[in-house]
């Protein structure tokens, strides 16, 4: 069991696995034309877990005399994959391997001699397979004997044949060297041998890290015995690195967690256990799909003191839902009409949140426009984002200010034919309106206003004068949503994209409104899965910008 134990331990540390060493050292030290075919099957059957299969086809190649099949029938009996466990046909197929030449039944005679697994235990033989294995460059081989303090080769140049060369060590010059050299960890063994035997305690487990990034979890631990570990494996896995008393893991984590069992096995068979549950770490990170506005972009207007913009953005509110980033979008509206429409900072009127009562709203369409609009000469742009609300008839519709009670529409609220009738009442050349709200009775995060008014009331829409464009978030009874990814709403964001130069189809460094009106309607569409359909009132041939 000792030999057995501290086998899996050599292989682990040197980071060799039977199926590395099938697909590796196998297939690249042996060549053996007239069998490959059979071999291969036996390895295929062996890779997919049909032991049964592979022990058929390697056993005819061995018994025709194939060092290959040899070799990895020593493996299947010593393992006991598909055939009875028997550490003595193990030595005898390595054996019949190991004087043809096969490096790994070499390599595998010498630890059955190393730890005395299926035949009485001898290092003098165990370092004269692994040199012959070490000659041919056996990485298992070199590092048994690096770990046993012995060099690696015969004599350099030597031709002889596998026979040969086992027969001239006796007559090496080296041998009184090696005989010492093997006398003293022949005591050294058997004073460890003692130590193991009488060994009572299992290893210490402790658990030094756990930290994962993204899928994967990078795991530590520290494992002391009193006399030697044998192995240490994390659910079933061997470390990724040992450095001594410290094993590391790289493990995938699933999306619910995992569970982790680290168990460790000294020289005697003793075992210990440690249990955690490691959970994935949750990210932050987000795949940003959209560009942050930036008014700066794209085609601009000159500046002219017949312009003028009066803004409205209601987020929060006294009494009623707020209107998700709202206020945010009217305040990039006012950059936008200072930068790309070319209004004079002057002529731009801003109201947001407690700032857009009932009072302030009907001041600024009653004092202030009048005195930035001349009649006839100066072209109005008008943007309105937050709550609307329709009648329960559907007959008019109402936008909501800062104290506004969605239940007193007509007492609290300012109707849009009112809202409309004032700006003409000022007479300007043109008024271009910009309308991010809804008057299906929802907020911009689809919460109901009122719980009594149903949804889906469609508002009628009256016609407006030839001077007027009128570009709205979506049909009277749909929700004007938002993009949480850039903070707007859905269909501002798309305005100022578009006043950026995206909506510019001919690319001609001028914007109609007809080319505006359907680049924001395909992209709010496609941004809002069709949910959302933006919609235009007005001249299409009519410039926004130029």
């Amino acid at each position: 069991m000792r030999g057995w134990v501290y086998r899996l331990g050599m292989e682990r540390k040197t980071r060799y696995t039977f199926s590395a060493l099938l697909l590796g050292i196998s297939l690249t030290l042996i060549s053996v034309p007239s069998f490959s075919a059979d071999f291969q099957k036996g390895l295929d059957a062996f890779n997919r877990g049909d032991y049964q299969a592979a022990l058929r086809e390697w056993r005819i190649l061995a018994e025709q005399g194939d060092a290959r099949g040899q070799d990895y029938l020593g493996t299947m009996y010593e393992f006991g994959n598909g055939v009875d466990r028997s550490l003595t046909e193990a030595v005898r197929w390595y054996r019949l391997a190991a004087e043809q030449g096969d490096a790994r039944g070499q390599t595998y005679l010498g630890t059955m001699y190393e730890f005395g697994n299926g035949i009485d235990r001898s290092l003098t033989e165990a370092v004269r397979w692994y040199r012959l294995a070490a000659e041919q460059n056996n990485e298992l081989a070199i590092d048994r004997l690096n770990e046993l303090g012995i060099g690696r080769t015969l004599s350099q140049g030597r031709e002889d044949s596998p026979r040969e060369a086992i027969q001239s060590i006796e007559t090496d010059k080296e041998l009184d060297e090696l005989k010492e050299r093997l006398a003293l960890l022949e005591a050294q063994t058997k004073k460890s041998e003692q130590a193991i035997s009488s060994d009572n305690s299992p290893p210490t487990i402790r658990i030094t890290g756990a930290t994962t990034q993204g899928l994967q979890a990078r795991v530590s631990a520290q494992v002391i015995d009193n006399v030697s570990v044998g192995e240490v494996t994390l659910n079933g896995s061997l470390p990724l690195k040992i450095d001594g008393s410290d094993y590391y893991w790289e493990i995938f984590i699933p999306s619910d967690g995992l569970s982790v069992l680290i168990e460790a096995v000294d020289q005697r068979g003793l075992m210990s256990r440690k249990s955690t549950r490691i959970e994935r770490q949750k990210t932050t990170e987000t795949v940003t799909r959209l560009a942050a506005v930036n008014p700066l972009l794209g085609p601009k207007q000159k500046t002219s003191r017949d312009r003028a913009a009066l803004i409205i953005g209601l987020e929060k509110y006294a009494v009623a839902q707020p209107a998700q980033f709202a206020s945010r979008d009217a305040q990039m509206f006012a950059d936008y009409a200072r930068e790309k429409l070319g209004i004079p900072a002057g002529n731009v009127k801003v109201l947001t949140d407690s700032g857009a009562s009932e009072r302030e709203i009907l001041t600024a369409l009653k004092v202030w426009l009048p005195t930035a609009v001349k009649p006839d000469t100066t072209d109005l742009y008008v943007f309105y984002a937050g709550h609307g609300m329709p009648t329960a008839d559907g007959s008019s519709a109402y936008l909501v200010p800062y104290g506004g009670d969605v239940r007193l529409l007509e007492d609290t609220a300012i109707s849009r034919k009112r809202f409309f009738d004032e700006i003409s009442a000022t007479k300007p050349r043109s008024a271009t309106f910009f309308f991010d709200n809804c008057y299906s009775g929802t907020t911009r995060s689809e919460e109901l206003l009122l719980a009594s008014r149903p949804l889906g009331i469609k508002v009628q829409e009256t016609s407006v004068p030839d001077n007027y464009l009128v570009f709205t978030a979506g049909e009277s009874n749909q929700t004007a949503g938002v993009l949480d990814e850039v903070k707007h709403g859905r269909f501002s964001y798309f305005v100022f994209k578009g006043l950026e130069g995206e909506a510019d189809a001919n690319q001609d460094g001028k914007i109609s409104a007809g080319e505006l009106h359907q680049y924001v309607r395909e992209s709010v569409g496609r941004f809002s899965a069709g949910a959302q359909t933006p919609t235009m009132l007005g001249d299409a041939d009519r410039w926004v910008l130029r």
